[in-house]
């Protein structure tokens, strides 16, 4: 469970809709302070003024989109925690949000109090939030990113790959593996050269991909 507080912004472009999502994001024990914006531009805005932990930005926004946001904020703000929220399932959207890297993926027709604060419990304990829907569509319906048969991983990488997928956090795979959380970490470090990705949320939707979890 997320201990600090958290600030927070939201990035939408339908007003009714971020107003009453922040509302909504307020109620969550762990969050401190949620700015409110309307687009990707002003989200960027609020992150580079403030001390902001946690983004939630919408795919689809006018003068900059969701996906443009969080690829700025992945690259310039690494700390910082970023959930793509999108009312549209389609396979390109949600394979769009993976392949930039975000931490999480929340479908707005379908997100309540309960799963907003998993979602965001999860990710600012650096794990990653992906519901059935996402994880069904991410199993049976995305081509692959790469060609697996390139990418040789030890038996040890894999037991951390596997659990890395399943959500759990360094600390956790460590004990389950019996491994000081520095090795999991260094595990960690050798697979996204190996694989070419930037990050464990990168890592983990190769995985799913191309079929090696």
């Amino acid at each position: 469970m997320a201990v600090k507080k958290v600030n927070a912004v939201v990035a939408d472009d339908g007003k009714l809709f971020c107003e009453s999502f922040g509302a909504l994001l307020a109620k969550v024990p762990c969050i401190n302070k949620v700015h409110i914006t309307y687009d990707g531009k002003q989200a960027l805005d609020v992150v580079n003024t403030h001390n902001i932990d946690l983004a939630l930005l919408d795919v689809r926004m006018p003068v900059m989109d969701g996906l443009q946001a969080a690829e700025q904020i992945l690259k310039n703000h690494p700390a910082i925690r970023v959930i793509g929220m999108t009312g549209f399932d389609e396979e390109p959207t949600i394979i769009d949000l993976l392949k930039i890297g975000v931490h999480g993926i929340l479908l707005k027709r379908s997100a309540n109090q309960t799963e907003l604060t998993t979602a965001i419990n999860d990710v600012m304990d650096g794990k990653n939030y992906f519901n059935a829907d996402i994880r069904n569509v991410i199993d049976k319906n995305m081509p692959l990113l790469n060609n697996p048969s390139r990418t040789r991983f030890t038996p040890l990488e894999l037991d951390v790959l596997r659990l890395t997928c399943k959500g759990k956090a360094a600390k956790e795979i460590a004990e389950d593996l019996t491994l000081t959380t520095a090795t999991v970490e260094d595990y960690r470090k050798e697979m996204l050269r190996k694989t070419k990705t930037k990050n464990v949320a990168e890592l983990v939707a190769f995985a799913h991909l191309n079929g090696i979890i």
